[in-house]
């Protein structure tokens, strides 16, 4: 990759959307390994990003989080990402929750491909399910998703 983490976090939380989509690209593009590097050396600095009043840029966040994200990062790091993602799936900007929805799909997906249980975040979807507005079709989606591979229905 060409740009520093420093250069990636200006670049999304720019709110320039050609150059969002162009970092996203870029990292489209890049090597396992470098995503990988990346994502474990800026999974904090983007999460606090993700916090602002800004939806384009929570947006952003969560879209180059899940471009960056591999089936091999280690646990501690997935799972910094499952809390930024549950918060993301309730956020009240349905572009964000359509993005967030795809990242959690990847990451349940991904925690099914390395043989680990799906049952804990099958279980954090389903209580945000009962605690919020069910018109959020992103969360019943994303908890689909999540008992396909547990094979356990609500």
């Amino acid at each position: 990759m060409r740009h520093s983490p420093t250069e990636f976090k200006a670049a999304v939380t720019s709110g320039d959307s050609d150059r969002v989509n162009a970092t996203i690209e870029e990292v489209k593009d890049a090597e396992m390994a470098e995503c990988a590097y990346l994502f474990v050396n800026s999974i904090e600095v983007f999460s606090n990003c993700y916090y602002v009043e800004n939806g384009y840029q929570r947006l952003s966040v969560i879209r180059f989080l899940r471009q960056l994200y591999t089936a091999h990062l280690p646990i501690a790091y997935r799972d910094l990402f499952w809390e930024l993602l549950l918060d993301a799936i309730v956020d009240e900007d349905g572009r964000v929750r359509k993005a967030a929805l795809k990242a959690m799909d990847k990451v349940i997906f991904f925690t099914g491909y390395r043989e680990q249980s799906v049952e804990p975040m099958r279980t954090d979807l389903a209580e945000i399910a009962d605690t919020h507005v069910p018109t959020y079709s992103e969360i019943h989606s994303a908890l689909k998703t999540a008992e396909k591979n547990t094979g356990k229905p609500l």
